[in-house]
């Protein structure tokens, strides 16, 4: 019996060896591609059900995706309606169908596509995705712009994790004319992310090879899959990036169960979380990385008096997303390879730090001046509310002078006059801040105009989470107790406000 498999490698070439691990994976992925080359791009769609959601997600790829040589593979999950009869009339010359007896989970359903026969680009869709037009010319045009991109996502309606850009539509006609116009390529909408929902994803063949597959981790049986392929492709040394200048239709609310009552969503939520910390060692995938600043300093941001050697400092900016933001503010500026620092007190956030920033230092925040000079950075971004140090004007002090002359610096002061504190004090208890010295804005102003700091405007009042309930008890009381000098909508937005962004300018 013959049993040799023959398998022809002629056109694969030992990788130079370098101290760069990244080149070295990007010959091997190339000698890879040479051997087993389909097309460009492989698109996977997973289908369960939702018939018309798969016909509608179908005929928009193959309407929609133009210019670029693709691959279609069609997963059938077990699905009970005529799924599979749909899906063995489709005409597209390079298409294959996958059909599962039973359903199983997502992440095992990629299990049964052969990494050899995936392209050097691999998207993957659930069946309730519709692309449209430019969709993935943007993408690749990130991925072919930037080597160290090895996952990029598309924006979407539907989706949290302020990845929808809140597009109003009537119908999916009108959702596709206003997507087009959205689709303009712009590199400055390339942000870079700690974690991504992955509505529409394409991930590099290089990326694939060297986190694994399948990509998905099989542990995950529903929630955090997607944090957790974000995680493993940043700390292999690429950028998880998302596409700004890509919007595709989410055909679902993800605030709508399916099939799931409201105690199983949350059952398998916290079991998620729960496996997620113990396989990144304590770092939580919404607690230590849902920190964003972007909608609340974007406007703020002025560009550097010089846009060389632009340099970022992070000050306890937990995982890192509140200095990324910074990093992708600047991008409109043309800033696109800024020097990025981080300083944190915990070092449970070194590993994740280290992947989004060029160095990373660990201490108390009493020597922060110890591992910077002064006049170093163009911007400084603290993640922690500055009142929740044993001595918040001595930080901020100690920050400042690490800014250059023009410099800009943003911090979070927490309210401690809020909500909490008001419902407190009325005998409904509710969360409390105790930890977070007693600031108002307008004290901290003063504090640190003693200490020579005086070009101070405050951004905005980042929202309370205030029910509907609390707020017109809340609204009703102020309205009864207020006065002429101080209007009743002034207290109410200060009660609402959780905390206030500031800015120094140097």
């Amino acid at each position: 019996m013959n049993n040799v498999v023959e398998i022809n490698t002629d056109k694969m070439e030992r990788p130079e060896e370098t101290e760069n691990l990244l080149k070295v994976r990007e010959q091997l992925a190339a000698g890879f591609d040479r051997c087993n080359h389909i097309s460009e791009v492989t698109i996977v769609v997973v289908a369960l059900n939702r018939l018309q959601k798969t016909k509608d997600c179908v005929e928009s790829i193959l309407r929609y995706t133009k210019n670029v040589d693709f691959d279609l593979i069609l997963i059938d999950n077990g699905s009970t309606d005529d799924t599979l009869e749909y899906l063995k009339s489709i005409e597209y010359e390079k298409v294959r169908i996958i059909h599962l007896t039973k359903t199983v989970s997502l992440a095992a359903s990629m299990y049964f596509v052969d990494l050899n026969a995936i392209a050097e680009n691999f998207v993957l869709l659930n069946n309730d995705m519709i692309v449209t037009e430019n969709w993935l010319d943007n993408m690749l045009r990130a991925v072919k712009a930037d080597k160290k991109i090895g996952m990029i996502a598309a924006m979407s309606t539907n989706v949290s994790n302020l990845q929808d850009p809140q597009i109003r539509f009537s119908d999916l006609d009108d959702f596709q004319r206003k997507a087009a116009q959205f689709n303009k390529p712009d590199p400055a909408k390339w942000h870079e992310r700690l974690r991504l929902i992955t509505t529409a994803t394409l991930l590099t063949k290089e990326c694939l090879l060297t986190i694994g597959w399948p990509c998905l981790d099989m542990g995950y049986v529903h929630d955090f899959v997607d944090d957790d392929i974000a995680f493993r492709v940043r700390r292999a040394g690429y950028k998880s990036v998302l596409a700004g200048d890509v919007v595709v239709c989410h055909n679902h609310d993800y605030s709508v169960t399916e099939n799931r009552t409201a105690e199983q969503i949350q059952k398998t939520i916290m079991l998620g979380k729960t496996s997620f910390r113990n396989k990144y060692l304590g770092v939580d995938a919404w607690d230590d990385v849902n920190h964003f600043v972007f909608p609340y300093i974007s406007d703020g941001v002025a560009a550097p008096a010089d846009a060389k050697n632009v340099g970022v400092l992070g000050i306890d900016v937990y995982a890192g997303t509140p200095v990324l933001d910074v990093k992708n503010i600047i991008r409109k500026f043309g800033i696109t390879e800024p020097n990025v620092r981080a300083f944190s007190q915990d070092g449970k956030y070194y590993a994740d730090l280290k992947t989004v920033c060029d160095e990373v230092s660990c201490d108390r925040i009493d020597y922060l001046r110890n591992y910077y000079s002064e006049n170093s950075f163009d911007y400084i971004i603290f993640g922690k509310n500055v009142n929740e140090y044993a001595e918040p004007i001595s930080a901020v002090k100690d920050a400042f002078s690490l800014l250059k002359q023009n410099g800009q610096m943003f911090f979070p002061l927490k309210n401690v006059y809020d909500v909490n504190a008001v419902m407190n004090i009325l005998g409904f208890p509710m969360q409390s801040y105790t930890e977070a010295r007693a600031f108002t804005v307008e004290q901290l102003a003063k504090s640190l105009a003693d200490v020579g700091i005086t070009k101070i405007s405050v951004l905005t009042a980042q929202a309370n989470g205030v029910n509907s309930d609390t707020y017109e008890f809340l609204k009703l009381l102020i309205d009864s107790a207020g006065s002429q000098d101080v209007p009743a909508s002034n207290l109410l937005n200060k009660v609402c406000a959780d905390r206030y962004w500031i800015k120094v300018t140097k």
